[in-house]
């Protein structure tokens, strides 16, 4: 017994250690390398940064400490189901309270229909007379603290039911200091207003009493984080609900998850959507489909937030036009062990190639130690695109392949890797043989694109822009910002353009992306387009070089571009999700998109209305490409597959 409570400890020492390392990440990071990677150090962050504000909201509606335990543990494993959707991904404050607060009242619901049942046979309080006056006051708190806007209610959950500093709030929202100040005070203000209404008068004291509730004695019991995170990834990992959790916990995450899906969908279609959701549920295992409309208030409580992050406004050319039916049965390529992150025609339409591999296990760039594992091998293969099979792999890279392009002549191959792995490698596109490596990148390679006449090579890592000469791989020219690049990198159609993303956002801060256009001979900088309001994955020139396309990640939205003007034209608002790549097809009339909502969009391109969405995916789809007769298109996912639609038919 001794021995097994030593390892006990030292286990539970090692993956705090591992999370302390993460303490400077933002809560979107931490999600993204649970779904890139199943990181338990980042699962583990995200319970014990927001578990304390957690457990005191499931403490002051449900006065038995094991009935707060089960509804800290139901909150989580909702985060763990909505990962793809949850909202806001800089800070899960706000969102974990208002789930916190629906589990725990219908928690609350569960042991008083027990009580009834048992014959009033009531379970022990461990609270004063004057801790139930106050006890009061705070389900009033709460109550009203979630009926809030995001920008009133996360400084106030951030500063005082997690006792942050504002310095700390600030840096977590990606605000300016004087600006979190002032939400601040707003929210004092409409809160208290609030509360004025439900006859407490003293919103004066408002500040001592949630500061005072924040400091509480009350901990979460460590057994019940432990517990809470090995469920919790064991969800992540596929593992139906019901398998990894208790009874009482499964019964709780699964309706607060029905009532969710329900207020996405509205009242009318709710009835449809429970009976669809129950009988998933005997499976145990739930993920909610992407809001169809606006969030509606429910009779039980305050609503949740809606989808991934904001629901972006929707375009009334859409509303004004049925939507066109999805595409069935896609042909999908499998066989890849990891995410595939790109995925590009050959010229003649004959050839799928895709690149891929997973994230270093702990973080990237971390190759052991405490939270890490090394990474695998990148994957680099082509396939037949008529009949799916598997024809080359391409074997060198040893970490995480994030970019892949094919030649203009479709013989050679250019792939890029990441993390462990900073090389461009050059290829035999017909005997799969590595031809040479591009030397001289110092950081990973996010992307990588040939030049239409074959002659050029361009690269963009998180260090500089690089272009090369294709056939000796020497390296031409580097592209200077006074910011780091990050994402995509294209040649403009007649090779005198180049077009990439800057900055890269350290630690998921916000930072308003900007596409700059260069002289791609002389390497001087044209045009900054300037309008996306947080981190851009991918940029596209149409066939004409007349615009550009470029895909947001945090404002979900893909923006169409005069290119010669650096006007913008189109914003394309629909997907529920970050967009991750954005391509116009061959004749420029149409884009593709794919997004973390695990769809895949195609839009009119002059006119900006959707025309179609495309589901079969069940991970972030991360790379999006159109045949060169438009007729089909190959989506990458996170899914381990590649899914090549047929457009012919359909359009």
């Amino acid at each position: 017994m001794a021995t097994a409570g030593v390892g006990d400890f030292l286990q539970r020492l090692t993956r705090g250690m591992a999370a302390e390392l993460l303490g400077a990440e933002s809560d979107r990071r931490l999600v993204e390398r649970v779904l890139a990677t199943r990181d338990e150090s980042a699962l583990l962050t995200i319970v014990l940064r927001h578990g304390a504000m957690v457990y005191h909201v499931c403490r002051r509606v449900l006065r038995h400490p094991q009935d707060a335990e089960d509804a800290f543990q139901a909150t989580f494993l909702v985060l763990a189901q909505e990962l793809h959707t949850v909202r806001k991904r800089n800070s899960l404050a706000g969102w974990l309270h208002g789930v916190a607060l629906r589990v725990s009242r219908k928690a609350r619901a569960r042991a008083a229909a027990r009580q009834r049942r048992e014959a009033g046979a009531a379970r022990p309080e461990a609270v004063s007379p004057d801790d139930l006056t106050w006890g009061e006051v705070r389900s009033a708190l709460d109550d009203e603290l979630s009926r809030l806007p995001d920008r009133l209610r996360l400084p106030l959950v951030l500063c005082y039911l997690e006792g942050r500093t504002q310095d700390e709030a600030a840096d977590q929202l990606g605000w300016s200091k004087s600006t979190l100040r002032r939400r601040l005070e707003q929210a004092r203000g409409a809160l208290g207003s609030r509360l004025k209404g439900r006859g407490i008068a003293w919103s004066a004291a408002l500040p001592a009493v949630m500061a005072s509730d924040s400091l509480a004695a009350t901990a979460t019991p460590p057994t019940c984080v432990d517990s809470t995170v090995a469920a919790a990834l064991a969800v992540v990992n596929g593992k139906p609900l019901a398998l990894a959790a208790s009874a009482e916990v499964t019964v709780l995450t699964e309706g607060v998850l029905i009532t969710m899906s329900v207020t996405r969908i509205g009242v009318v279609a709710g009835a449809l959507i429970v009976l669809t959701l129950a009988t998933a549920a005997v499976g145990g295992h739930f993920f909610a489909a992407p809001a169809a409309q606006a969030e509606v208030q429910p009779e039980d409580g305050p609503a949740l937030p809606v989808g991934s992050f904001p629901m972006p406004e929707r375009a009334s050319a859409r509303a004004e036009e049925p939507k066109r039916a999805e595409k069935p049965e896609p042909l999908t390529l499998k066989g890849h062990t990891g995410e595939v992150w790109s995925v590009c025609f050959s010229p003649d339409g004959k050839r799928i190639l895709t690149g891929g591999g997973a994230l270093p296990r702990g973080g990237a760039g971390v190759a052991g130690g405490a939270g890490g594992d090394p990474p695998g091998p990148g994957e680099v293969k082509v396939w037949d695109a008529e009949n799916g099979t598997e024809i080359l792999a391409l074997k060198g890279h040893t970490g995480m392949v994030h970019g892949v392009c094919f030649s203009p002549d479709g013989k050679r191959i250019a792939t890029a890797g990441a993390f462990e792995d900073e090389t461009v490698r050059v290829w035999d596109a017909e005997k799969g043989h590595e031809l040479f490596t591009l030397k001289g990148q110092t950081q990973s390679t996010g992307s990588v694109c040939f030049r239409p006449d074959g002659k050029r090579i361009a690269t963009i890592s998180l260090e500089h822009v690089k272009v090369w000469d294709a056939g000796k791989g020497q390296e031409l020219l580097t592209l200077k910002a006074d910011v780091r690049p990050t994402g995509s990198v294209c040649f403009s159609p007649n090779g005198r353009r180049i077009a990439s993303v800057y900055p890269w956002s350290r630690f998921g801060r916000s930072v308003p992306a900007e596409i700059k256009v260069w002289d791609a001979e002389k390497g001087q900088e044209l045009l900054a387009l300037k309008g996306h309001t947080g981190e851009v994955l991918s940029v596209c020139f149409s066939p004409d070089g007349k615009r550009l396309a470029s895909a947001g990640l945090e404002d979900q939205t893909v923006r169409v571009w005069d290119a010669e003007k650096g006007e913008e034209l189109l914003a394309l608002k629909g997907h529920s999700g970050p967009v991750s790549s954005a391509c116009f097809s061959p004749d420029g009339k149409r884009i593709i998109t794919a997004s973390w909502d695990q769809t895949v969009k195609v839009w009119d391109a002059v006119k900006g209305r959707e025309l179609l969405t495309l589901k079969g995916h069940t991970g972030l789809v991360r790379s999006v490409c159109f045949s060169p007769d438009g007729k089909r298109l190959a989506s990458a996912s996170g899914d381990k597959t590649v899914n090549v639609w047929s457009l012919d038919k359909e359009e």
